[in-house]
C-alpha cells in the first residue's frame, strides 16, 4: 500500500505512454482514492502538472487541475480566514463588515462560488436574506451549494414563497440537479404554504432522482404531508395526480408513516394497480396485522389483482395455527399458481 500520495505520483510518473502497466497504474490510483484526494495538497505543482498532461480523461487529472487552479487563485491563501470569520460572525453588521473587507482586499472574490456560498450562508443565518440574495446574484458560476444555501436561507427565515420561486427557477434555468438539502427546503416551504400540488411535484422529482430512500428526505416528505393534513384532501386539488406518484406516497406512508395514514391514503386513491395492492399487503403482513392482510388478499382476488411472490411470502408467514382455516384460500391460490406455471400446463 502506498502511504504517500507524493510517492504514488512519482511511481506513476515513471510509467509512460504505452509502456504503462494498467494494473500497476490502477493500484496507484486506488491508493489515491483511499485518501479521497485530500492529500494531493502535499504534491508539488510539477507532479500535478504531469498528471494533467499524461492522464487525459482521468478523474485524477481533473482533480489535479483543480488543485493547480486553486493554488494559483489569490483567494487560496485567505480561505481559512474567510471561512472562520464568516462562521464566527454574531450579527448581520459584523458579517457585512467582513464582506466589505473581503471585497476590498480580494478582487474577484464576489464572483467566486466558494466565497459567495459562505457569504450567502452567513447572511441568511443572521436573518439578512436581502444581503444573502445580493451575494447569491454576484456569484458568476453558481453550483448546487449556491442554490442550496439561498433556498435554505429563505426557508429558514420563513420566506417560503421565495424559496419555492427560487426552486422553480433552478429547475427551469440551471443545469443542476437539486440535492437533498434543496429538496428538504422546498418540501418545508410547500408544507408551510399548504401547497399540495407543488409538494407532490417535489416528491415526484425526489423519487425520479432516486433520493427517496434517504432517511432525512423521508422525514421531510412525511412532515410535509402532515402539514397538509393529508391533503385535506390532497386529491381534491390534484385531480391529475400520476398513479406512480400516488404509489410512491403510499409506499412512504406504509413504511414510515403508520398504517392509519397508509389506509386512509389507499382507500382514497381513485385508481389502484398491482403495486398499490401489494404495497398494502406487504405493510399489513410486515406489521403482524394478519387478519387485515388476509382480508386485503381476498379483496385483491375479487378485484382480479395478483399478489406478487414477495408479498405472498409475508401472507403465508402470517398464517398462524389460529388462522389456518382462513388461510386455506391462500394455499389453494398458491397451488393453482404452481399448476398454472408448471411445464405440463405450457
Amino acid at each position: 500500500m502506498i502511504q504517500s500520495v507524493g510517492v504514488g505520483v512519482r511511481i506513476l510518473a515513471l510509467c509512460s505512454g504505452e509502456k504503462t502497466d494498467e494494473s500497476a497504474r490502477n493500484s496507484i490510483v486506488l491508493s489515491f482514492g483511499r485518501h479521497k484526494g485530500k492529500r494531493l495538497s502535499s504534491v508539488s505543482n510539477s507532479y500535478l502538472s504531469w498528471m494533467v498532461a499524461n492522464l487525459p480523461g482521468d478523474p485524477w487529472a481533473d482533480l489535479a487541475q483543480q488543485h493547480l487552479s486553486d493554488r494559483r487563485s489569490p483567494l487560496s491563501s485567505h480561505w481559512r480566514w474567510i471561512e472562520s470569520s464568516l462562521a464566527g460572525a454574531q450579527s448581520l453588521e459584523e458579517a457585512r463588515a467582513i464582506q466589505a473587507r473581503i471585497f476590498a482586499n480580494l478582487p474577484g472574490a464576489a464572483e467566486d462560488a466558494q466565497v459567495g456560498n459562505l457569504l450567502v450562508q452567513a447572511m441568511a443565518r443572521l436573518g439578512g436574506t436581502k444581503d444573502a440574495r445580493v451575494a447569491f446574484a454576484r456569484i458568476k458560476i453558481k453550483d448546487a451549494a449556491s442554490w442550496s444555501a439561498m433556498i435554505e436561507g429563505y426557508s429558514r427565515n420563513g420566506q417560503h414563497r421565495k424559496a419555492i420561486d427560487l426552486y422553480r427557477r433552478l429547475l427551469f434555468q440551471a443545469e443542476i440537479e437539486p440535492n437533498a438539502a434543496i429538496f428538504a427546503a422546498a418540501l418545508e416551504a410547500c408544507g408551510s404554504l399548504k401547497m399540495p400540488r407543488d409538494g407532490i411535484s417535489v416528491h415526484a422529482r425526489i423519487a425520479a432522482t432516486g433520493q427517496e430512500l434517504l432517511k432525512a428526505l423521508q422525514i421531510s416528505i412525511l412532515e410535509m404531508y402532515g402539514r397538509l393534513e393529508l391533503g385535506v384532501s390532497i386529491r381534491e386539488s390534484t385531480e391529475d395526480l400520476d398513479l406512480g406518484v400516488e404509489n410512491s406516497v403510499l409506499n412512504l406512508f406504509a413504511r414510515c408513516g403508520g398504517m392509519e395514514r397508509a389506509w386512509y391514503f389507499f382507500r382514497g386513491m381513485r385508481e389502484r394497480d398491482a403495486v398499490s395492492w401489494n404495497t398494502m399487503l406487504w405493510a399489513c403482513a410486515h406489521r403482524g396485522l394478519d387478519r387485515q392482510a388476509l382480508g386485503l388478499f381476498r379483496e385483491m382476488d375479487l378485484e382480479g389483482v395478483e399478489a406478487n411472490l414477495f408479498a405472498l411470502r409475508w401472507i403465508v408467514r402470517a398464517c398462524s395455527t389460529s388462522l389456518a382455516e382462513e388461510c386455506q384460500g391462500v394455499y389453494e391460490w398458491e397451488l393453482d399458481q404452481a399448476v398454472a406455471n408448471s411445464p405440463l400446463e405450457q
